[in-house]
Parts: structure tokens; C-alpha cells; sequence
């Protein structure tokens, strides 16, 4: 019990020191939740693939458009696992285009409960299309 105890303070106070900022929306989290938490990479015993396409407002011109794809893994230490994560996020005239890697570790708590941890990396690059932008007064 004291062990419980000791991992579950340090990742609150870990967790206490972390910031991180959403920019792509999903709505539909269960259809892929490794996008919105590593420590799911490995959670499963088999190599996972998975997309995502998003279109908000069907219809509108330069409405919001969102596509992800991620891979993840478990390795033959059954408490590591890794996984990748790439996307692109269209908003009218702005553009995100990233890609995330990670890592997870298992930790077995009891015979029917595992605590795991996840930390991941990426890089996102913005560009602006000025051609899609109309102002009033050049």
C-alpha cells in the first residue's frame, strides 16, 4: 500500500509541473485515445493503426479540418511500449502539420491493475496562406 501511495504523489506532483496546450479538436476520443494520452501507447497486446478525419462544418468554405494517424506498440518487455502520432490541421487560412513520438511504461500495481505513464516529443510546424486572407482596408 505504501509503494501505491509513493508512484501515485509523484505523478501528482509531476503532473503539477506539466503544461501542455490542445490545438487540433477531436470529438470522438474513443475511436483513438492515444491522441489525447500516451500512456495508452502498448495498452493493448498487437501493433495498433489508426486514423482520424475530421471535418467541422461540411459545407462552409475553409472550415476546420483535422486528420491524424498513429501507430502504437508494445515491445517484447511487456512494460514498454512506443508510438508515433503525425498530423495535419487545417483552419481557414492557418496550418498545423506535426508529428509526435512517445513513450510509455507499465507499471503492475496488482494481478488486475496497471498504472501507466507516458511522455511524448514532437514538433509542429504553422504556416499562413495569405492568399486566403481578404482584407477590408489594404
Amino acid at each position: 500500500m505504501k509503494r501505491i501511495l509513493h508512484i501515485l504523489l509523484f505523478s501528482v506532483i509531476l503532473g503539477l509541473g506539466s503544461s501542455a496546450q490542445q490545438i487540433e479538436q477531436y470529438t470522438q476520443y474513443f475511436l483513438n485515445d492515444y491522441l489525447i494520452n500516451p500512456a495508452v501507447a502498448g495498452s493493448r497486446d498487437r501493433i495498433e493503426f489508426r486514423g482520424v478525419n475530421r471535418y467541422q462544418w461540411e459545407g462552409v468554405t475553409d472550415a476546420p479540418r483535422t486528420f491524424s494517424l498513429s501507430v502504437t506498440s508494445p515491445l517484447s518487455d511487456e512494460r514498454i511500449a512506443l508510438g508515433m502520432h503525425v498530423l495535419t490541421d487545417i483552419v481557414g487560412p492557418t496550418r498545423r502539420i506535426g508529428a509526435q513520438g512517445s513513450f510509455a511504461y507499465r507499471i503492475p500495481m496488482n494481478d488486475d491493475l496497471t498504472m501507466a505513464v507516458g511522455i511524448s516529443v514532437g514538433l509542429t510546424e504553422y504556416s499562413i496562406d495569405g492568399d486566403k486572407i481578404t482584407l477590408q482596408d489594404p
